[in-house]
């Protein structure tokens, strides 16, 4: 197993702007279909690409001695703050990232994922664990959770979606206990094609309860039209 502490990513604002152009089959009223401002940032994703030389465990030097002549290896770390307004909080939010290659070998994917499923809150740092396959080993994760005890049974409040694909997701759930709020961590390991170039989006959509206006679904973006976030994998970050 290797750590490896990865970069800060810098954070960008996002304005979330609604999905449905009417609510409960009613045309909405100007102020519900007003985008949401400062409520929801993302950082990265920042990245590290995985080598035999990065590597002193004896186990995945091994690993990428043999998968790496057709493979490459990234870890990448993203973050998404969420800024909820005074009664007005998050009730679902999806991070979804789509990877492209170049068209001339198979797909990349998410060859690992994390956190893979919380129930409670846990504080996910910036170092990256690697286990002999590449596999995320918890971030140092501190898995002393956090609960309220007005909660009277486990809820998922965070899980990983699509590994082993090309569209690996990541859902948040509020719950009897937990808040969305504040600033997540996730973190992936990329497997490409030998010497490929990988694109990618982050997308990021969330409902929010409105006190006027129920729960209302929105698509964040950088500007009021929103578009996915870009970015380019292989080459030197």
């Amino acid at each position: 197993m290797i750590s490896m502490e990865m970069p800060e990513p810098s954070q960008q604002d996002l304005t979330l702007t609604p999905l449905d152009d009417d609510y409960r089959g009613v045309p909405p009223s100007p102020d519900a279909a007003e985008p949401l401002r400062r409520r929801v940032s993302v950082g990265g994703p920042v990245y590290r690409r995985v080598t035999v030389d990065t590597a002193d465990d004896a186990e995945l030097r091994y690993f990428l001695d043999h998968e790496a002549a057709d493979s490459d290896f990234y870890a990448l770390h993203l973050t998404c703050t969420l800024r909820p307004d005074a009664d007005e909080p998050f009730i679902e939010a999806l991070i979804e990232l789509e990877l492209a290659g170049d068209g001339f070998g198979r797909a990349p994917i998410a060859w690992s994922m994390q956190p893979d499923r919380l129930a409670d809150v846990v504080e996910v740092t910036r170092t990256v664990s690697l286990g002999p396959t590449l596999k995320l080993q918890g971030f140092g994760a501190d898995m002393k959770a956090e609960r309220k005890q007005a909660a009277k049974r486990q809820q998922v409040f965070l899980e990983a979606m699509y590994e082993l694909e090309s569209t690996p997701s990541w859902g948040m759930y509020r719950t009897d206990a937990i808040e969305l709020r504040g600033l997540y961590r996730f973190h992936l390991v990329v497997r490409a094609p030998k010497d490929s170039i990988v694109t990618g989006t982050t997308s990021v959509e969330a409902k929010v309860r409105r006190r006027r206006f129920g729960v209302v679904p929105y698509r964040a973006g950088l500007t009021d039209v929103p578009e996915p976030i870009a970015f380019t994998l292989g080459k030197a970050p």
